[in-house]
């Protein structure tokens, strides 16, 4: 033990970071197994990032527990940049045990959002048939006006609406900048929409305009909001294929962001829980509705402002059905 302890001592970018994954996994009402999966999780993460090489390591090693002793008892076993300061590529074979982490760490999160009786009461009320299914439409709709967000204000109102919220769906809506100087900047972030449910009952739903050019306090306030959401260790954070959204939200608010209550809708519903065979948000839809989901607006011009009302009701929409899916996911699992 004291040899570990001297180890990671000199390792200080990985000590801080398991001390901190303790303590906020510690808020949560999870049992030790429970804990220690998702800090596996986040272990694979944090050495194995999405954009680390994994093809090109034909040294890397086989089995990625040795690599995670390595991390731990070896100076040359960790690599330090900027954006990961613990970062070791991952070979191919290793991508299986990571997923399985990934697995096994959505998994317990689910179970731990929906032992909340707050949580079960907001699903409880939501129905893709009677709330977005219309018979004046041959495609699924918004059951309420989605609020476009421009101003410091209505960022600030918005905060302040999400204090005692337990769980929050989110989505962005992006385009391609064509000045950009590298290819990894040519995307970026248009909206951010979120939708939630309020202690009241009242569903919510919002679209915040991140589009520059855009004023400094409003760019400020909307950056502090995003970090806020994703890094909450209150309230779930539900996404649907998340490995798209985090990077761009991350160029975004300019620094790399660690999500504590993150779920993945797209792996929740893939078919036996098969992350070789992720769904489309169109597919998941289609498994609890009749009525499909349009997809007409997703190749849209994101970048053109003023946004039109059929990309609004588009991105709102987007955001809002991962509550419901998540809901008629609930009733069906239901014994």
């Amino acid at each position: 033990l004291p040899d570990v302890v001297d180890a990671l001592r000199r390792h200080q970018p990985l000590l801080s970071f398991l001390l901190a994954q303790t303590k906020e996994l510690a808020k949560l009402e999870l049992n030790s197994s429970e804990r220690w999966i998702i800090l596996l999780d986040k272990i694979s993460q944090r050495l194995f990032p999405p954009d680390s090489d994994q093809s090109n390591n034909p040294r890397a090693e086989n089995n990625v527990n040795q690599q995670l002793a390595r991390a731990i008892t070896s100076q040359e076993s960790i690599s330090t940049n900027e954006k990961h300061p613990t970062n070791i590529n991952a070979s191919s074979s290793n991508m299986k045990w990571i997923q399985a982490r990934q697995q096994q760490a959505q998994a317990v999160l689910l179970q731990s959002l929906l032992r909340l009786q707050v949580v079960q009461d907001t699903l409880a009320g939501l129905s893709m048939k009677h709330d977005l299914q219309h018979e004046d439409s041959d495609i699924l709709r918004l059951p309420i006006p989605v609020l476009v967000i421009t101003t410091v204000n209505q960022v600030v109102e918005l905060q302040q609406a999400l204090t005692h919220v337990k769980l929050v769906a989110f989505d962005t809506e992006w385009y391609h900048h064509a000045d950009a100087p590298n290819s990894r900047q040519q995307l970026c972030v248009s909206t951010f929409q979120l939708a939630f449910v309020d202690s009241n009952q009242t569903f919510h739903c919002y679209i915040v305009d991140i589009q520059m050019p855009l004023q400094q306090d409003y760019l400020f306030h909307t950056r502090n909001l995003i970090a806020e959401i994703m890094e909450s260790s209150h309230c779930f954070v539900l996404g649907f294929s998340v490995g798209h959204d985090i990077p761009i939200l991350e160029q975004f608010v300019g620094r790399q962001l660690q999500p504590n209550l993150l779920l993945d809708l797209q792996l929740v519903l893939a078919p036996g829980n098969d992350s070789s065979r992720l769904p489309s948000l169109k597919t998941c839809a289609a498994l609890y509705s009749h009525i499909p989901l349009c997809k007409k607006q997703q190749c849209s011009n994101w970048g053109r402002r003023p946004l039109s009302r059929a990309q609004q009701n588009y991105a709102g929409l987007d955001a809002a059905i991962l509550l419901y899916l998540l809901g008629e996911y609930h009733v069906a699992a239901e014994p």
